[in-house]
């Protein structure tokens, strides 16, 4: 645990800034000898933060009581991958976290997630000055676990022809057919199989390695693949290193995909809405038999939804008891104001 003392000790020294120090722990299916890894410090504007990758629950509790009071925030993965080789059960490293932390503030999040968000960017952003983005593209996603389902998911959403291939056939089958099924009803593109045995690429625009274990495309012949393919590696090991070798030959890139994007993505949205959280008072206050709530509290039909229901300054509607606003026309929205206006003896708006 002499790495886990020396991150703290770094991010300490590097916080210039006195930025809150944060730690993302998550955990693996895969079977590490040490039990867990860190990973590099990075910064945004108001945070400094690295990571912990635990496949231990044992780990997991001494690495808790060394970051407890000297990391501001904690936010563990609530996905339970992890498994106990010997019995069989899942590991539950969000519960030893909860148990073994008491002083830092603990959030939770989806490390899987993350990752199918940066991966979705990073090809959005890749084709940004195609018209149709990734629309129309062929795209093989190689390995159909969580990761890849949820990713070929979101690219048939998008237009894609996904092309999907996994070891396990059953499962593969079954997870393009609950694609096809859910993916919205005015979509063309869809998922289907496609056997990488014969080691035809031609046909792809996009290739994405999402599997666990390493090269499974072993070997292609350069004629049979793209010059231009968009080449991403998700899982770490989607080719053999004579295949890897053969395409850094032929100057075609294979990209490593980097979350740090959805991390501080991440950590500015959800840590900036606890503090709206925290700070915003939810009410419900009856005035002269007019209700008013504030936002984010479902009303009823005729209550009016206000910044501060105690001295309130702005107006957002007039619920209509679906869970919307009504549709009022501006002549009502000026009487609205002059009368709130009136009972609060403060300019209102309705914006």
């Amino acid at each position: 645990m002499i790495d886990v003392k020396k991150k703290i000790k770094q991010i300490n020294l590097l916080n210039y800034f006195n930025k809150k120090k944060v730690i993302f722990i998550s955990n693996t299916a895969k079977n590490y000898k040490k039990k867990y890894y860190l990973t590099p410090i990075r910064e945004t504007k108001k945070y400094i933060y690295f990571g912990a990758v635990i496949s231990n629950e044992k780990v997991a509790e001494k690495i808790c009581k060394l970051i407890d009071n000297k990391i501001d925030f904690i936010l563990v993965d609530t996905e339970k991958k992890s498994k106990n080789l010997n019995k069989n059960k899942s590991i539950n490293i969000e519960r030893v976290v909860r148990e073994n932390i008491h002083s830092s503030y603990i959030f939770y999040y989806k490390a899987n997630d993350l990752t199918v968000d940066a991966a979705e960017n990073f090809l959005k952003s890749y084709f940004r000055e195609d018209i149709r983005n990734i629309g129309g593209k062929n795209i093989l996603v190689v390995g159909l676990g969580n990761i890849g389902f949820k990713l070929s998911l979101k690219l048939v959403e998008s237009g894609a022809n996904v092309f999907a291939y996994s070891r396990n056939k059953k499962k593969l089958k079954d997870k393009i057919n609950i694609i096809n099924l859910v993916k919205p009803s005015g979509s063309k593109s869809k998922c289907q199989f496609y056997n990488i045995k014969g080691s035809k690429f031609l046909r792809f625009d996009i290739i994405i390695g999402c599997g666990n274990s390493n090269s499974i495309i072993k070997k292609f012949e350069n004629k049979n693949i793209k010059k231009d393919v968009l080449i991403i590696d998700i899982g770490k090991g989607l080719f053999s290193r004579s295949g890897l070798n053969q395409l850094n030959k032929n100057k075609i890139i294979v990209y490593r995909l980097d979350v740090t994007s959805s991390y501080n993505m991440l950590l500015e949205n959800l840590l900036s809405l606890h503090y709206e959280t925290v700070k915003k008072n939810y009410k419900i206050k009856k005035i002269k038999n007019l209700t008013f709530v504030s936002q984010g509290i479902l009303g009823n039909s005729g209550d009016i939804v206000v910044d501060n229901p105690d001295n309130p300054k702005k107006i957002y509607g007039v619920c209509d008891g679906y869970g919307d606003f009504k549709i009022i026309n501006i002549k009502t929205k000026k009487n609205l104001e002059r009368k709130l206006s009136n009972i609060f003896r403060n300019k209102l708006l309705f914006i």
